[in-house]
């Protein structure tokens, strides 16, 4: 547990620099402020599960949903946009699915991460 913990906090550290140059998100819907807010706001939610005992594993799984729900309420062109991307890349709707991405070799403190990430920026969402 610790080890996940102490892996989790050096891989966000490492993504810290991409992230910042977010760090002005007036420029964006506000949807989009609110999704840039939440995934941000993951890495808490992380630390207080691994300070509950919780697994890696289980982290993993939590965190990655974010992504639904913003998906969910996304105006549909927009969300068309996002799905023809999925698709092309990974050959699903929502995007790599867990299993995909272990599979493919990541370990659970990997995905942890990548969900601390904020997506779609290659496709400018949500830009007013």
């Amino acid at each position: 547990m610790l080890y996940s913990k102490i892996l989790f906090n050096t891989l966000c550290s490492v993504k810290l620099e991409f992230n910042q140059k977010f760090t002005d998100i007036n420029h964006w819907s506000p949807l989009r402020q609110e999704y840039i807010k939440e995934v941000r706001g993951l890495k808490k939610v992380v630390l207080e599960m691994y300070d509950q005992g919780k697994t890696a594993e289980e982290a993993a799984r939590t965190v990655s949903q974010l992504g639904v729900k913003y998906k969910d309420t996304t105006p549909p062109e927009l969300r068309e946009q996002i799905y023809a991307r999925n698709i092309d890349r990974c050959g699903d709707l929502l995007g790599p699915t867990i299993e995909q991405l272990r599979n493919s070799g990541k370990s659970w403190e990997q995905i942890i991460e990548s969900a601390c990430r904020v997506g779609g920026n290659d496709l400018l969402l949500g830009i007013k």
